[in-house]
């Protein structure tokens, strides 16, 4: 008779997990909205310094919104869920100009999406020697 002897791995504490107030998801939110488009962002995780508002004008700020009668802006689950996507559309992209590059594509003159799917057009076509061939 043989026997097996299993070892379970060490219990490990768990840390406790660390939720970001309003201000930090709203400017981690605002640098989100305005760079997942742009072509050259490689950070998955940003803040603008300029949007970490100190609390007193951000307290001002929402009561001027209430009187004015401003649009409320978005929730903190609909803000979480942004970064979430936009995070997923960056590294997407990261892996897509990986790819790029690794077909010998030179990505320091790319300057957008566009320009990245024609050169990898070019290269992928320059290698199987159907340039210029009527499809």
């Amino acid at each position: 008779m043989s026997a097996v002897v299993l070892q379970f791995p060490a219990k490990v504490q768990r840390q406790a997990k660390r939720r970001m107030n309003r201000v930090e998801v709203d400017a981690r939110h605002r640098w989100m909205i305005r760079n997942r488009s742009k072509w050259e962002t490689e950070e998955t995780e940003g803040i603008d310094p300029r949007e970490c508002l100190p609390p007193r004008v951000r307290q001002l700020m929402e009561l001027l919104d209430k009187k004015w009668g401003a649009v409320k802006g978005p929730t903190m689950a609909e803000m979480r869920r942004d970064i979430a996507e936009g995070r997923k559309l960056i590294e997407k992209r990261n892996r897509v100009k990986a790819w790029i590059a690794s077909l010998g594509v030179d990505l320091e003159s790319i300057k957008d999406a566009e320009q990245a799917l024609f050169a990898a057009f070019d290269e992928l076509a320059a290698r199987t020697g159907k340039r210029g061939a009527k499809a």
